[in-house]
């Protein structure tokens, strides 16, 4: 398995600063790239990167690290 995904739960959302403005998507700009963190209980653990956002099912798509390579592309997803 080389992603996991996340749905949003817009009931949960936490805003960014705390500014309404800045609640929507659009508004935060590009996310891929950024860090997905574990709560490990005594640490948090980095155990992806966002890779892509389904609008449709308001879900953001992690790539595993170990599916990243040291130039940062990422393996493909196997078909």
């Amino acid at each position: 398995m080389h992603q996991f995904l996340s749905a949003f739960e817009r009931d949960y959302w936490v805003h960014s600063f705390g500014l309404p403005e800045q609640s929507k998507l659009e508004e935060l700009g590009g996310m891929s790239g950024g860090p997905a963190f574990i709560n490990r209980g005594l640490y948090w653990d980095l155990v992806g990167l966002v890779s892509q956002y389904h609008e449709e099912y308001d879900a953001v798509f992690f790539s595993k690290l170990n599916a990243v390579h040291p130039d940062g592309s990422i393996e493909p997803v196997p078909v």
